[in-house]
Parts: structure tokens; C-alpha cells; sequence
């Protein structure tokens, strides 16, 4: 009978245990999430998407002998262009102030003329006024104009640089709560752990 009394207390303090460490855990993860939350930096993204098109002086002839497949040819050498190590200096000095902004072109799937630059950065007007700079330098860039010149094909804006109303980063709420959750999994873990292995020396 007493036997089975120790047992019974013996499960009843783990169990007990096991909550305060998932507790505690929890305690931290919440304040931790919470601490990220606030002082975490948010990233915003302005987009601006662009495409090529035959020379607005083409005649119609020769515009139906330019098939897409020859101007897809430039969208990675036209959109590459934007991802130059010396854009970022150059939007600064158009600017005329630094920035922290990332450039990052990109193609757009089942669409051969047509590629995409996107801007993140830390505050939304940062990023706004990265890739509306942006726009004039890789239109007035002296490689992409003999580029487009020597194939007979234009630059055409298809959608000016997006307002970044809100942050792509990860809703606070969502991470104060993800942390929450895995510091009670990690503080009861380590409670099992402990546990077993003091077991483990008992016995």
C-alpha cells in the first residue's frame, strides 16, 4: 500500500515539475518574443515591374521579325543591370543620402519581356525612394541604352514602384506567440531530461 502511495506522490511531483518547467519556459519565450517584437527591425519592399518592347521607331515589318525570343534574350542582361554592386552608390548620390536598402531584380514566370526589382529596406520611404531612383538610373544607364539600341528594343515601365503600406515581416503577434509556445516545449524537455537522468543515477 505504501508502495503504491510513493508512486502515486512520485508522479504527481514529476507531472508538477514537468508544468513548472513548461511554465517557466513559456515565461521566457514570451519575453523574449516580445523583446524581438519590439526592438526587431521590420523589412519593407517597394516592386517596380518592367518590360521590353520593340523601338517605338520600329516599323511594323521588322517588329513582326523580332520575335520574343530575341528580346527575351536582354531581360536578364537588362534586369542583372539593377543587382550592379555600383547601383547602391549611385542611388546614394541621387538621393543624396545613404541607404540600406537591397536590390534584388528578379524574372517573372511564363513571361519572357517582362522582370521585376524589388527594394527592401528598413522603413517604408527608404524603399519607396530607393526603387523610384532606381527607375531613372537603369533606364539612363549608358550599357542598357547601347543594349537596347544595338537590338532595336525599348524599356517600357509597367508598373511604377509600389507603396510598402505595411511590413513583410512576420506579425509580432505570430512570433510572440511561436516563441511562447517553444519555450514551453523547450523548458518541459529539459525538466524530462533532468528527470530521466536523475532516475538514471538512482537507480
Amino acid at each position: 500500500m505504501n508502495h503504491v502511495r510513493t508512486n502515486s506522490s512520485s508522479r504527481t511531483g514529476a507531472a508538477k515539475t514537468l508544468w513548472i518547467g513548461a511554465i517557466l519556459g513559456l515565461v521566457v519565450g514570451l519575453l523574449a518574443g516580445g523583446g524581438f517584437a519590439v526592438f526587431g527591425q521590420s523589412t519593407y519592399i517597394s516592386s517596380a515591374t518592367y518590360g521590353l518592347a520593340p523601338a517605338a521607331d520600329t516599323d511594323k515589318a521588322s517588329g513582326d521579325q523580332q520575335s520574343v525570343n530575341e528580346l527575351g534574350y536582354l531581360v536578364p542582361l537588362i534586369s542583372g543591370s539593377a543587382n550592379n554592386s555600383d547601383k547602391t552608390s549611385e542611388v546614394s548620390r541621387k538621393l543624396g543620402r545613404d541607404t540600406d536598402a537591397e536590390i534584388i531584380p528578379s524574372t517573372i514566370p511564363n513571361s519572357d519581356l517582362l522582370f521585376q526589382v524589388q527594394v527592401r529596406a528598413s522603413n517604408a520611404s527608404d524603399a519607396q525612394d530607393t526603387a523610384t531612383a532606381l527607375q531613372d538610373i537603369i533606364r539612363e544607364d549608358p550599357t542598357n541604352q547601347s543594349i537596347l539600341k544595338d537590338s532595336n528594343a525599348r524599356l517600357i515601365v509597367v508598373s511604377e514602384p509600389s507603396v510598402p503600406e505595411s511590413s513583410l515581416s512576420v506579425p509580432k503577434g505570430l512570433i510572440v506567440a511561436g516563441a511562447g509556445l517553444a519555450g514551453a516545449l523547450v523548458g518541459a524537455g529539459i525538466v524530462m531530461l533532468v528527470t530521466q537522468r536523475r532516475r538514471e543515477t538512482a537507480q
